[in-house]
């Protein structure tokens, strides 16, 4: 029976330690983005438009064309898991399905996020020097912006 004391001690031990790698594994596992996130600007008389897409698995492409659709896209990053995680963050907190914003001018700057069950489309006048934007849509743009090009 003693001998068995410390061969059944060792067998507890190594199924804790295995069950504790195994749930520190599965924490770390790599997040994705709750929306696949389109922000640009442009129009004017080129009618050209240019910016930056984030798929939900966090790579960033630069891309330009006449609408995101008939676009140029070329991947330039992976956006870290941290920033990820920092975006998902920032859009439950400043929940932007309660920003109604949508005008559209000679100069226009837009950001669309497209999730499994919602699109969001908010878009703005770009003036200069005087931008009368809602300030949570500067905000909000400025974040995301910040965040991909880090």
């Amino acid at each position: 029976m003693r001998k068995l004391l410390p061969l059944f001690l060792c067998l507890c031990s190594m199924f804790l330690l295995v069950g504790c790698a195994c749930s520190q594994k599965a924490y770390s596992e790599k997040r994705t983005l709750d929306y696949s996130i389109i922000i640009g600007s442009g129009g004017g008389f080129t009618g050209m438009y240019q910016g930056k897409y984030v798929d939900t698995s966090g790579v960033v492409y630069s891309w330009e064309g006449t609408s995101f659709n008939n676009s140029k896209r070329t991947s330039i990053k992976k956006l870290e898991q941290e920033q990820i995680s920092q975006l998902n963050n920032y859009l439950e907190k400043n929940t932007p399905e309660k920003i109604a914003y949508n005008q559209s001018g000679n100069l226009t700057n837009f950001i669309v996020l497209k999730g499994k069950d919602k699109e969001i489309s908010i878009s703005w006048i770009y003036k200069f020097p005087k931008d009368d934007t809602p300030q949570e849509i500067i905000n909000l743009n400025n974040y995301i912006t910040n965040t991909i090009n880090k």
